[in-house]
This record gives structure tokens, C-alpha cells and sequence, in this order.
């Protein structure tokens, strides 16, 4: 079985091969570097092939263009070549294989974990035991308590069109209000078109039974509604035989589930083409996002390469009954990068004539920009993220600033 490499231990051994090794890891390692053979004293050259487009009359040439085509024979032999040189060059640094094989060791010494809490007092806990691959989802009941395995990904069957891909991995979890049920997202091989959502109970890890194919990529995230019996979610949308593959990430819409229903009968809430009186730019990415314990649901339209987004308010009692209830909060003009929720308050950070982000405060009501009251104003110190608590908002600042 393979090793899986943390991003800890990875940037460790890059940053010691990038220095040649000058800290020797074992008093036995005594050679000095080796200069490069003849066989490997400069990298492989690509070949200049200029294209050149005409922009308003301004000419611009690009030299490699035709390396964007990795089917190429000719741009494979130049990549194979250049790992060819870079191997012989690393593989000269003494104490390499020493210094690998402890980091290794370390690595794999004790599992890597990721855990949240859950309401009642209990942790969410992702991790990958020492010589596993596969991160496996856990149960713990309180913070210094075992771990008990809920979900194994790779115990999953996946919609056949999707097997063979490698093995299933998680790619995110909404857990229900009450915390007794988890709407899992599962790709295979980490393929995000080709995910799926698998409901389970939470006690046990039971397979409920809900499972919605043709969920992934940036918007799919479940988010439960109060009831605790249905969550909002993101579905691509099925292309037409002969469509380009690249269309899958258009038109982007976001649907409501209802527990024990057929998930080809969700009804879409939020997106392009959904509600009358919003256009939405078909390469708009749409979702909905609802926080715990909020009668509130945040509709956003984001563009993918911008930290601003399009914001619409609608009460969570409308979804999929109505959706001509969504009132606009802020366009894209506002640079506003988030909003969170608490009780009928709307707190909105915008970098809008406040380059180091300023929050405002709107009435989910009635949320006009125009009235947004200033809560915290700009300061030197740049507000990078906001998030709602039951007893304060509270705002993350860079490190230094507390």
C-alpha cells in the first residue's frame, strides 16, 4: 500500500532539497554534493513555436502555446525529460534517501486528524490511521473520549458510470441541527463531477437510503433546513448527448431534498434560470447557504475569481414553495465577500470604500445597503473572515493584531 504524504511532510522534504541538504539529519552522512555530469548538466530546451494574436491592433506573441496540448508526443517528451534531469540532479544530494525514509517514518507515525463539534458536545472527527490512505469519518463523545468509526467512503458503491475511477473519498458533510443525521458527499477517486450524496444516521452510520448522483464541483454543499428532514444542496446539471464536457460547469442551480424522496423529483430553489426577475450569467456559480438555527436562507451568486459576490435573502419557510420571495442584498458593485446571519440581523463584510474591509449590519427584513449600520470600521488591521456565535460575532484578524 502507498504512503499518504501530509502537506506538513511534503513541505518539509522540499524545503530541505531545495537548501541541498546543508543540515546533515545523521552524524554517519559525510559526503559532499556531487557536481552534474555531462549526462545531465542543463535541462532539456522546449522548442519556440510562436503563435501571435492580434488584440486592437496589438500584437501578441506567445512562444509555448502549443505546450497547453499535454496529448501532444512532443510536449510529453519535453516533461518526461524535464522529471528525467530533475531526478539525476536529486538524487545526487547526499543524505536524500536517509533524510526521506525518517520523514517518512515520522509521517506515518501517528494519524492526522481533523475534528469539529457538534452540538450536545460531541466531535465530528476525520482521520487517516498510520499506513492508510483513505480518510475515514468518526464519532466522539466528548473531547478526550475514544473515537468510534462511523463512515468508511470505501465502503460505498457509487453509481456504476463511476466505478474503476479509485478509491472513494469524502469531499465535505452537512450535519442536521439536531445532529442525528449527515448528508456526506462522496467522489470517487477524487473525481468532483462524478460525486454522489449519501444520507446517514448519525448513531450508527447507517445508509438512510437518500443518495443524489451528479453532485460536485464548487457548489454542491448540503445545508439543513430546521425541520431537520430536508437540506438545500448543488446538483450539476445532465448535459444533452453531444455536448461539450466543459458545459457540466454551467448553469449552475441549487435544489431542495426531502428525506424518503426520489432526488430526480428535487425541485431547483436558487440559480440560473430558477427565479423570475434574477438573470443569472450561466457561468455564475449558485448555491444557497442556510446557518444553524436560522429562519433565513442566503441565496449568492459568485463568479469564481472575485472575493465579492451577488447576495439574495429569502425566508427558509418559502424554499420551494415560492421562489419569487428572494430580495437582493448586494450586487457585485458592493464588494461584499461575506454575510452571516443572527437572529434579524444581517452583518455584512465589504471591502467597499474600506480596503481593509469594514462590517456593516443590515435588518434581514428590510436589508438596504444604503441604511447598513457601520459595526466595525476599517482599521489597520485587515478583517479576513466574520463568523456568527450565540453570544458575539466574532472576527478574525492576521496574527499580531489581537
Amino acid at each position: 500500500m502507498t504512503a499518504r504524504w501530509s502537506p506538513r511532510a511534503l513541505f518539509m522534504l522540499c524545503a530541505v532539497l531545495a537548501l541541498g541538504c546543508d543540515a546533515q539529519p545523521q552524524s554517519t552522512i559525510t559526503s559532499q554534493p556531487t557536481a552534474p555530469t555531462a549526462a545531465h548538466s542543463s535541462p532539456p530546451v522546449a522548442p519556440v513555436k510562436p503563435v501571435v494574436d492580434d488584440f486592437f491592433g496589438i500584437k501578441i506573441a506567445d512562444p509555448y502555446r502549443y505546450m497547453e496540448s499535454q496529448d501532444d508526443p512532443e510536449v510529453q517528451a519535453w516533461m518526461k525529460a524535464q522529471d528525467a534531469f530533475t531526478r539525476s540532479i536529486l538524487e545526487e544530494i547526499p543524505g536524500r534517501n536517509q533524510l526521506f525514509a525518517r520523514i517518512k517514518q515520522l509521517d506515518l507515525s501517528v494519524p492526522q486528524v481533523v475534528a469539529w463539534q457538534l452540538r450536545g458536545g460531541k466531535y465530528l472527527v476525520q482521520k487517516v490511521q498510520s499506513g492508510e490512505n483513505t480518510p475515514k469519518l468518526y464519532v466522539r463523545n466528548s473531547l478526550e473520549g475514544p473515537d468510534k468509526l462511523l463512515v468508511d467512503p470505501e465502503k460505498f458503491t457509487l453509481a456504476p458510470v463511476d466505478q474503476g475511477k479509485g478509491t472513494n473519498v469524502f469531499s465535505g458533510i452537512g450535519v442536521s441541527d439536531d445532529g442525528k443525521r449527515a448528508a456526506i458527499g462522496i467522489v470517487p477517486g477524487g473525481d468532483e463531477l462524478h460525486g454522489e450524496i449519501h444520507v446517514i444516521d448519525m448513531l450508527t452510520g447507517q445508509d438512510l437510503g437518500d443518495v443524489i448522483p451528479q453532485v460536485g464541483a464548487e457548489a454542491w454543499q448540503p445545508y439543513w433546513l430546521p425541520d431537520n428532514h430536508s437540506f438545500v444542496y448543488g446538483r450539476l446539471q445532465k448535459l444533452p448527448a453531444g455536448a461539450p464536457p466543459a458545459e457540466v460547469r454551467q448553469k449552475f442551480r441549487s435544489y431542495l431534498h426531502v428525506l424518503g424522496t426520489n432526488a430526480e423529483d428535487d425541485r431547483p430553489v436558487f440559480g440560473f434560470g430558477v427565479v423570475s426577475g434574477i438573470e443569472v450569467d450561466p457561468s455564475f456559480i449558485a448555491s444557497v447557504q442556510i446557518q444553524p438555527g436560522s429562519k433565513w436562507a442566503i441565496g449568492v451568486l459568485n463568479g469564481s475569481v472575485t472575493p465579492n459576490s451577488t447576495y439574495y435573502i429569502e425566508p427558509i419557510d418559502a424554499l420551494g414553495k415560492t421562489n419569487s420571495a428572494w430580495v437582493k442584498i448586494a450586487d457585485f458593485d458592493d464588494g461584499v465577500t461575506d454575510i452571516v446571519v443572527h437572529e434579524e440581523d444581517l452583518y455584512l463584510l465589504t471591502y467597499k470604500n474600506a480596503p481593509r474591509y469594514q462590517i456593516l449590519r443590515l435588518n434581514a427584513r428590510h436589508p438596504k445597503l444604503t441604511s447598513g449600520e457601520i459595526v466595525l470600521p476599517q482599521s489597520e488591521a485587515v478583517v479576513s473572515s466574520i463568523k456568527p456565535a450565540q453570544d458575539a460575532l466574532y472576527v478574525q484578524l492576521p496574527r499580531g493584531w489581537l
